[in-house]
């Protein structure tokens, strides 16, 4: 057949189309594919007639506050449901509240970027202040109808047969553990909230004040205290000038920060 021919080709519905010649041999295929029931079946329906989705987001910080603004603006007929460990959201920003807390990127960029915040402190933003933006972020989109708070994800199992994410989850106020189900499982999590205390032999014998960075008692007080650190990491760097200024006036900040950096120096060099 030359290449400007067409052909008739019959259609499992009984009805005709006519194709390009150079396609004749595909479109029959296709035909005869829909007619022995090995393609998928066709549905009858509008184009914008989206089937029900339910999203399950693991995480109420900037990622999870992030889907529960974006995903009801840009998806339709879905159920969304975040789940957060937490009583609040912020994530990272709720649970870090140890002194000189901090974010290592500029301010500008470390925020949404259809929500600007032009009004920011400090070049590199502190934990208090990154946590009110995040707040009031949250508060302007309502992003807390989606939150299940003090809800903490135990396990999740993909079922194939089902097409359909299997949630064991954990409420932490009744203590009652309960399943869910979702077509799609966003992960927001994030990986610095999972704190351990040291392994040291005889570490839990010690009577006086314990207190991680991870989960800092903000009752404490470093006045008239002798404080060990255990660790050396970045952490250190943040809450060790950051407590040693606590104890002076503020005529006198300036002098302890750098007592505290000399400090560090030895510490981390000795």
């Amino acid at each position: 057949m030359p290449p400007s021919a067409t052909a008739t080709e019959s259609v499992p519905n009984g009805t005709h189309a006519e194709v390009d010649g150079d396609n004749a041999e595909q479109h029959a295929g296709i035909a005869a594919a829909l007619s022995n029931g090995s393609l998928p079946p066709l549905f009858d329906h509008p184009i914008d007639d989206y089937r029900p989705l339910k999203i399950v987001c693991i995480g109420g910080g900037i990622s999870g506050i992030l889907a529960a603004i974006r995903f009801p603006q840009r998806l339709k007929n879905i159920e969304l449901v975040i789940y957060e460990k937490n009583a609040e959201v912020g994530g990272t920003w709720f649970e870090n509240r140890y002194p000189g807390v901090r974010c290592d990127i500029p301010s500008a960029s470390y925020q949404y970027t259809f929500e600007s915040n032009t009004q920011w402190s400090e070049y590199y933003a502190s934990g208090p202040e990154i946590q009110r933006y995040l707040l009031k972020v949250a508060d302007k989109y309502g992003v807390r109808k989606y939150m299940r708070f003090r809800h903490q994800f135990k396990g999740a199992a993909w079922d194939a047969a089902r097409g359909k994410w299997d949630f064991t989850i954990e409420d932490l106020d009744s203590g009652n553990t309960f399943a869910d189900s979702a077509d799609i499982y966003i992960s927001a999590t994030g990986i610095l909230n999972t704190w351990q205390w040291p392994k040291i032999d005889g570490f839990w014998d010690y009577k006086g004040k314990v207190v991680h960075s991870a989960n800092w008692d903000q009752s404490v007080t470093w006045d008239d205290k002798d404080v060990a650190v255990i660790g050396a990491g970045t952490l250190l760097s943040a809450f060790l000038p950051a407590g040693l200024a606590a104890l002076c006036s503020a005529e006198g900040d300036d002098a302890v920060r750098h007592l505290a950096t000399h400090l560090l120096r030895k510490l981390l060099t000795s």
